[in-house]
């Protein structure tokens, strides 16, 4: 799409989003849900390097029945969430997008519990953050939509 306002359609169901793109910057739209029900749509903007040598991640929860919603944490590869959460309360019901957090490059899972809990409910498989790198990374439902199985995609939002 070229820069300026316009509606981002979702084909197939009855979702318009009205969305304004900035010349030189990167928009991703994610839309989730079980089509034609219960569905809604993610913009995010991804044009923000990180300082320094960082890199940048954010989380969204795009799962649905997930409960009262999650805790991400983000540890090394093959630990148990421990420490400060990355993020807490997250939930699908809420449209619920962390902002961009600077984090160290490296290896990394994210790990998604129960809220107030470190029970996990689904962690990533490991990957890794070069400095100057921005990514997202996005819990939703595996098939189907109802079950309390999910699955996870990590977006290269930027380099």
């Amino acid at each position: 799409m070229s820069a300026g306002k316009g509606n981002l359609n979702a084909q197939g169901s009855h979702l318009t989003e009205a969305i304004e793109l900035t010349a030189n910057t990167q928009t991703t739209a994610i839309y989730f849900g079980t089509m034609p029900f219960e569905d809604d749509m993610y913009i995010l903007t991804d044009d923000t390097t990180s300082a320094g040598l960082n890199a940048k991640l954010r989380m969204v929860d795009a799962a649905q029945n997930e409960g009262p919603g999650v805790d991400v944490y983000v540890q090394a590869p093959a630990s148990t969430p421990s420490g400060k959460p990355f993020a807490t309360g997250l939930s699908a019901t809420t449209n619920d997008v962390t902002t961009y957090q600077q984090i160290s490059p490296g290896s990394y899972e994210v790990y998604f519990t129960q809220t107030g809990s470190k029970t996990v409910v689904y962690h990533t498989a490991a990957f890794t953050l070069a400095g100057g790198q921005n990514r997202t990374v996005v819990l939703f439902n595996n098939y189907p939509v109802n079950s309390l199985q999910y699955t996870s995609m990590t977006l290269a939002d930027l380099n």
